[in-house]
């Protein structure tokens, strides 16, 4: 408009110098252009405005209904701004409720924590509680309290990741997770008449997985829930556990009414819960996603009217190191066992019955701290296994304090059933002991090493290795001799734990003599030395070296 008044005005001020023909031409150019012009700046105002429109449903199609409409008009503008208004709007208020919920679980999980400190207050101090009612408060305590850090994990922090990222995990005892998990369902189910089963083949009990032991319980609970509703009045429920190859294989299995061939692909694939009328499927979608990321796998099996069986695979891992697999016995040992719990004391006497009936060793049994410490005292620490719990009710030390206290370290098991606690497992590693769980007592595998070897050489000097053989004949010592480290692990399984080992710290190999102490601390030997020709005070000490010593023959 503004270019056609100026054309108007200079044809008036011109007294018609250009023809009519010519103005018309020039408005009919004129008007040509301008709609080439608009057309042009309407496309990619156009394009911005769908581009901008397709951001927006990306980010907000769960919450409003976004216009389909493939063209823009002038006036949609304004139902734009609307729009954007409105969709702000609500994302507001779904921040807002997701604030007010995030702050209402950090209360609830801050509500839940006084309680849970009264228990276990009172848990310290029942004195005459028996050992498996003790533990089985303190699992149950435990289970709350890692509820409670992980809805305070999940909602403490602002800006909050993803659920995936919250798990912590590590290598688990799987028998232990399972039988604490199920001690706990038979509690919570004891008034239905539903009986809860729990099959752990041997093969297993000392098995490892990865995975993060609190989900996992949880996994397990829910599924457990699910057989538990599938019961309409009385039955049983069997959760076994058994390994096939390097996985791990777990079947919770019930007689409750089963499910349909129809329903069943559905709630396999998570979309439809297990024994749950009109089920949203979190569970199983729950506990298949958790298995997937552990590289495990499932499947269900169920036939109407007879049953379910949810079956779990998991890939076995390494154990750890503070784990002690077995127990290596010598001839004329004693066995020094310090529990105040009677019952862990007749599980060792039966375990070690063969060994006691043909006079192999001898056991020593203690509930006392006093009188566990006068006899240490008194007698040498030499020959002798200590196996000690670690929380001695009503006693001022810890098992793993007199250890350290009566320097026992070389020679101790911790027998306990807080291996699962960090903090326990950390000092244990500081110590340089291991951990036998105080429920594997009936499972662990206990070796008879006929020719007890006192101490091992590893040193590519044949002349050494002589000298050595000789002074243990003159002293009555069985001593072993390697040239290098290789030879010595082809024989490790022939040497008992309390072996004193004597490392060359100039091995002449690509790895250093501390490279190779190490791997061998790894594998649960604890007296550990770095023999030298060199200036001790030169070598440096590492955590897993006793002490750094010349190349004399040790004089005890």
């Amino acid at each position: 408009m503004i270019a056609t008044s100026y054309l108007l005005a200079v044809i008036e001020h011109k007294k018609f110098f250009i023809s009519i023909s010519d103005a018309i031409f020039l408005l009919i150019a004129y008007v040509i252009f301008s709609a080439v012009l608009s057309s042009a700046i309407a496309s990619k105002v156009h394009r911005y405005l769908t581009h901008f429109r397709e951001l927006i449903r990306t980010f907000y199609a769960d919450d409003i209904i976004i216009p389909k409409k493939q063209d823009f008009e002038v006036d949609e503008l304004g139902e734009l701004e609307t729009f954007l208004i409105q969709s702000l709007n609500t994302k507001l208020e779904k921040t807002k409720m997701d604030l007010e919920f995030s702050q209402t679980a950090i209360q609830v999980a801050h509500d839940i924590r006084s309680p849970l400190a009264a228990l276990n207050t009172v848990l310290k101090n029942v004195l005459m509680l028996p050992e498996p009612q003790r533990l089985l408060i303190r699992n149950a305590t435990r289970r709350i309290n890692d509820i409670t850090n992980n809805m305070l994990r999940q909602y403490r922090v602002k800006n909050r990741k993803a659920e995936s990222m919250n798990t912590q995990e590590e290598a688990a005892l799987i028998s232990s997770l399972l039988d604490e998990i199920i001690s706990e369902k038979r509690i919570q189910f004891s008034d239905r008449h539903i009986g809860i089963e729990l099959e752990i083949d041997n093969a297993v009990y000392a098995t490892f997985v990865r995975l993060d032991p609190i989900c996992f319980k949880r996994i397990i609970s829910n599924l457990v829930n699910n057989a538990v509703e599938a019961i309409s009045n009385k039955g049983w429920i069997h959760v076994k556990m058994h390994l096939h190859q390097s996985f791990v294989v777990i079947k919770i299995i019930d007689d409750g009414k089963g499910i349909s061939a129809e329903l069943l692909p559905k709630i396999k694939q998570g979309g439809v819960s297990l024994g749950k009328k009109d089920g949203s499927g979190i569970g199983i979608a729950s506990a298949i996603k958790y298995i997937k990321e552990w590289g495990g796998d499932y499947d269900i099996e169920s036939e109407k009217g007879k049953g379910t069986c949810f079956i779990i695979y998991l890939p076995s891992t390494k154990e750890p190191v503070w784990f002690q697999h077995d127990i290596n016995l010598s001839k004329d040992m004693t066995v020094v066992i310090l529990d105040d719990d009677a019952s862990i004391h007749n599980i060792w006497t039966s375990r070690f019955q063969g060994f006691l009936k043909s006079d192999v060793i001898k056991i020593e049994h203690f509930y006392e701290e006093f009188n566990f410490v006068e006899y240490c005292k008194k007698h040498s620490k030499f020959n002798h296994l200590f196996l000690v719990d670690y929380e001695l009710i009503g006693h001022k030390s810890s098992g793993l304090n007199l250890i350290k206290k009566l320097d026992l370290a070389g020679n101790s098991i911790l027998v306990t059933s807080r291996y699962e606690e960090r903090t326990v497992r950390q000092d244990v590693l500081n110590c340089g002991i291991r951990i036998i769980p105080k429920n594997m007592a009936p499972y662990i595998p206990i070796v008879l090493h006929e020719k007890r070897i006192d101490l091992v050489l590893i040193d590519d000097s044949k002349e050494l290795a002589d000298a050595w053989k000789l002074m243990a004949k003159l002293k009555n010592k069985r001593i072993l001799t390697f040239n290098s480290s290789g030879a010595f692990k082809d024989a490790i399984d022939s040497i008992n734990k309390d072996a004193l080992i004597y490392i060359d710290f100039d091995l002449k190999e690509d790895r250093s003599g501390d490279v190779i102490a190490k791997e061998i601390y790894e594998q649960g030997f604890r007296d550990i030395y770095l023999a030298t020709g060199y200036d001790v005070f030169g070598v440096p000490k590492s955590p897993w070296i006793k002490s750094v010593v010349g190349k004399d023959f040790p004089v005890e």
